[in-house]
């Protein structure tokens, strides 16, 4: 039920993106939004173990984030959702089995959450600890398949 409601917020978002396109105004709350939902479609099938369309839809969110870290430069720092999507591949590719590419996605995250470190910004949800955590799991997990550990959490 979730899904189809996120899928409804989706085309509504994006009905509104392309009339926006259509007066030559890119609406970045727009864009936002349609990121913000795609993520949410993403979390839907991660959970459902459609891992494919998690990864469609997350990286869909990823592109939409980082064009407008690019359109924005210094007016918005979209850091911590690239942060949460790295994350959310990571623990997908987890799932998979895929242990490298989810190191990757994992490492992807660590720059990003020292910059956020040294911005002492209060207002941060990203739990570092969650992410560095996880990276260290997978890296055991590929080293040794038996390992037994906490599952990792979307974010």
């Amino acid at each position: 039920v979730a899904l189809d409601y996120y899928k409804k917020c989706l085309s509504i978002h994006e009905q509104k993106k392309h009339a926006t396109n259509i007066l030559n105004n890119m609406n970045t709350h727009t864009n936002t939004h349609i990121a913000r939902v795609c993520n949410y479609i993403g979390k839907v099938y991660t959970y459902k173990g459609d891992y494919g369309n998690a990864i469609q839809y997350y990286i869909k969110s990823l592109t939409i984030y980082q064009q407008q870290q690019q359109q924005q430069q210094e007016l918005y720092n979209f850091a911590e959702e690239i942060i949460l999507l790295y994350n959310n591949l990571g623990v997908v590719y987890n799932y998979k089995k895929e242990y490298n590419t989810a190191i990757l996605q994992f490492q992807k995250c660590l720059p990003l959450l020292s910059s956020l470190q040294h911005q002492n910004n209060d207002n941060n949800n990203i739990d570092i600890t969650a992410v560095a955590t996880a990276t260290t799991i997978v890296n055991n997990k590929s080293s040794n398949n038996n390992a037994k550990c906490s599952p990792l959490q979307l974010l």
